[in-house]
């Protein structure tokens, strides 16, 4: 964290983790207010590991956000190269945030990128002290995000109340050019938490979630790709897109196989945007899938492999370019 704080101070600073494993008893970064003009990049070796060993359950593992109120946030931050082992003690293994989009004063930060990481066992617990939804990589408020390359495997949360109630193995949000591309994510789960019933159980836990403001005069032109992925065991939507402007949904191979008790209504790729394109993508369902509920009843008689979907009136603003979608 020294090194970290050294980094911030120069205001464009860069990190380097040699060969080792590091451990961790707290987040690593910053939720302060940081000044406009900073950059901090996180560049691990291959072989550089970042072990959370916390006495407490921690909301971050790498943490960049400015406060809600806040009208700059940290105009790039890079991290690349690191294994991010939670432990299941971290709710979010990497949080790049700008929250205050809304705001007339604020501006779009520049670039935020996560590439080549490796990240397991994200958990958010049932303790009064985590009050952040269980995320791998949650990037917010950039004119550039790009999450590539990326290894994230158990993502899980076992509480539903106090903020966490949510589950998600990327999520990009209020971005206007979004490449998530060539991530491999696997095992998503809603530890039976949220639902209606025994039947309905569990509630939003996605491997891929990507969502535009709604303020159309800000964010009508959002250019999104979720590409070349491979997504494996989620009980929730594999790929579920709130967008504006275009959004390509191309080449991404999403497989059902272990036991689990999906989402009610689930679906594979649940689009709800202005235009897009949804081309050559595969869903497979082997025969040694073994899931508790069926894949086309999921709890409910909505379940399909992909929705498109005008959306509802509190997302009136996602259409405002009309609705054009090609399927192939």
């Amino acid at each position: 964290q020294n090194a970290v704080n050294a980094a911030l101070a120069t205001k464009n600073g860069t990190v380097f983790f040699p060969p080792g494993t590091y451990k961790l008893t707290g987040y690593l970064g910053s939720i302060s207010t940081p000044a406009s003009t900073t950059s901090i990049a996180l560049i691990g070796d291959e072989r550089a590991k970042l072990d959370f060993q916390p006495s407490v359950y921690l909301n971050y593992g790498i943490a960049f956000k400015s406060g809600a109120s806040d009208t700059v946030g940290y105009k790039v931050v890079h991290i690349e190269g690191l294994t991010i082992d939670c432990n299941n003690k971290v709710a979010t293994a990497i949080s790049i945030r700008f929250q205050n989009t809304g705001s007339s004063g604020a501006t779009l930060t520049k670039y935020a990128g996560v590439k080549n990481c490796k990240i397991e066992d994200v958990k958010g617990v049932n303790d009064a002290g985590v009050t952040q939804d269980a995320i791998g990589i949650q990037i917010q408020g950039y004119e550039n995000a790009e999450v590539t390359n990326n290894f994230i495997k158990d993502v899980i949360r076992v509480k539903d109340a106090d903020g966490c109630d949510a589950c998600r193995g990327i999520t990009v949000q209020d971005c206007h050019i979004t490449n998530i591309t060539n991530n491999y994510i696997e095992d998503v789960s809603h530890g039976n938490q949220g639902g209606t019933d025994s039947v309905t159980i569990g509630t939003d836990s996605d491997a891929i979630v990507v969502f535009s403001n709604t303020q159309s005069s800000k964010y009508d032109r959002d250019l999104v790709n979720v590409s070349n992925n491979y997504i494996k065991d989620c009980d929730g939507r594999f790929i579920k897109l709130q967008t504006n402007g275009q959004c390509t949904v191309s080449g991404n191979l999403m497989k059902l196989e272990k036991d689990m008790v999906l989402i009610k209504n689930w679906k594979g790729i649940d689009v709800q945007c202005g235009n897009s394109s949804i081309i050559n993508n595969k869903i497979h369902i082997g025969s040694e899938w073994a899931g508790t509920t069926d894949w086309d009843t999921g709890g409910g008689v909505e379940s399909t492999l992909i929705q498109v979907q005008r959306a509802t009136a509190a997302n009136l603003d996602y259409n405002n370019e009309g609705h054009i979608t090609l399927i192939k």
